[in-house]
């Protein structure tokens, strides 16, 4: 579907610039030199129509970059929720053999990291970067720390807090560059930094994101240097 979209969007674009008209309107269009006024009006129309298909082109890939992101937090939730029960059937953390009964206990790596998560997919920002935060501050080497890092810049991103959002993503591509989140941060990262106007560190971290990752869907979708 994605496919047949992009190759009729060149197509309406081009019959809209080359202002191919109706038999009826071709047969009462002006001659030249005539009716110079409405042969502008019309120029402008075209050119309107033209901006509009851009436009409407920016937005289908926009939604893809949020699809994309969309099935990987379902992912990302599934893979969570299955290591929150462990082979016995008893949830890790939830007080093993040997703890006191009301004992207080330190909250999972995990049930932290899913409540912050938790958080973020249900557009609760500012608890998700707290729970974000704290699950970096106790785990620090955990496996997941690099995808703490990428959904707390996200968060940031959201927040309009552009610079927190750029170092975020650049230290989660830099803490597990072999990881999964790896090339979608770097590819967020330039996206951050072309919001605060550093276009040429941007147009760097692309390069380098397809030089590092020249297979990953964050490369294929980021646009050549011109």
């Amino acid at each position: 579907m994605r496919t047949v979209t992009f190759l009729l969007l060149p197509i309406l674009i081009l019959l809209v610039l080359t202002g191919c008209l109706p038999p009826s309107q071709l047969a009462s269009a002006p001659a030249a030199g005539d009716g110079q006024p409405e042969l502008a009006q019309l120029r402008q129309e075209q050119a309107e129509l033209a901006r509009q298909m851009q436009r409407l082109q920016d937005n289908l890939l926009l939604l893809e970059g949020r699809l994309h992101d969309q099935q990987q937090m379902l992912l990302e939730l599934r893979l969570l929720s299955s290591q929150m029960v462990t082979p016995d059937g008893q949830k890790a953390g939830s007080g093993a053999a040997g703890t006191p009964l009301g004992a207080p206990r330190a909250a999972a790596p995990t049930e932290i990291y899913l409540q912050a998560f938790a958080s973020y997919a249900s557009g609760r920002c500012p608890e998700a970067i707290t729970g974000f935060q704290e699950f970096l501050r106790l785990y620090p080497g955990n496996d997941y720390a690099g995808h703490a890092l990428y959904w707390l810049g996200e968060c940031y991103d959201s927040q309009q807090q552009h610079a927190a959002a750029a170092d975020a993503f650049r230290q989660a591509a830099e803490r597990s560059p072999q990881g999964g989140k790896a090339p979608e941060a770097l590819a967020r990262l330039a996206v951050s930094l072309q919001k605060l106007n550093h276009r040429t560190e941007a147009e760097e971290v692309l390069r380098l994101l397809r030089q590092r990752y020249p297979e990953s869907a964050a490369a294929k979708r980021s646009p050549p240097s011109n």
